[in-house]
């Protein structure tokens, strides 16, 4: 099986995406006969690809913040940024990728819903933790990507895997349902989006204050 998935994942390599590396691959894994086998190629091509994708979003969203830090603090103009982006030595896909960000002429601002993805975020890695799995920092950049979080947030996300337990988000839960707080369609009493905002500042002010980490 792993030969056979090897073999069809470096047949379709040379697509441009690795969306569409991915779906050319399951349509050649679709022509076995053997519907076991067909079965098991597929979920480990669906297992590798995704493993990428996640590496890919974490590079590009590394990158991101290191770029856009720098950006700031050099006061650079956005014309001053891509032709900063045409000399950085990245992967294309990067470049395109934060290239297509500054010709967009928008930016990433807090709003209701990526903080609360981003509080959503929180509350998954303390459960990886109850499990006695702590996810890794590509993990956190990749969700921060997918999921549209702010570099503060995203910052603010790293600080709290690195020091969780200076206030785990579900100690906030459960201060507000001591307080009465009223519980949701789910019957769940979930801290309200605008408290995080204050948290993910502190965690990752706290985070700065212990020196520079490398993100």
């Amino acid at each position: 099986v792993r030969s056979l998935r090897q073999e069809i994942l470096e047949e379709t390599a040379a697509f441009p995406t690795l969306e569409e590396q991915q779906a050319a691959a399951l349509a050649r894994a679709e022509s076995l006969e053997d519907p076991k086998l067909r079965e098991k190629v597929r979920a480990g091509i669906v297992r590798e690809m995704g493993w990428r994708r996640r590496r890919r979003d974490a590079e590009i969203m590394r990158t991101g913040l290191e770029f856009r830090r720098a950006a700031r603090e050099e006061g650079l103009s956005p014309e001053e940024q891509l032709a900063r982006l045409k000399e950085m030595d990245i992967p294309p896909y990067v470049r395109a990728a934060l290239e297509a960000e500054l010709e967009s002429g928008t930016q990433r601002l807090p709003n209701e819903e990526n903080m609360t993805r981003a509080m959503t975020l929180l509350r998954s890695i303390d459960a990886s933790r109850a499990g006695g799995r702590s996810p890794s920092q590509d993990d956190i950049l990749a969700a921060a990507l997918y999921g549209g979080l702010t570099d503060g947030q995203t910052e603010g996300a790293l600080a709290y895997l690195e020091n969780g337990n200076w206030l785990p988000i579900s100690r906030l839960d459960d201060i507000c349902l001591e307080l009465g707080m009223a519980p949701d369609k789910r019957g769940q009493v979930l801290a309200p989006a605008w408290l995080y905002a204050g948290v993910l500042r502190e965690t990752a002010q706290s985070g700065r204050s212990r020196g520079k980490r490398r993100i």
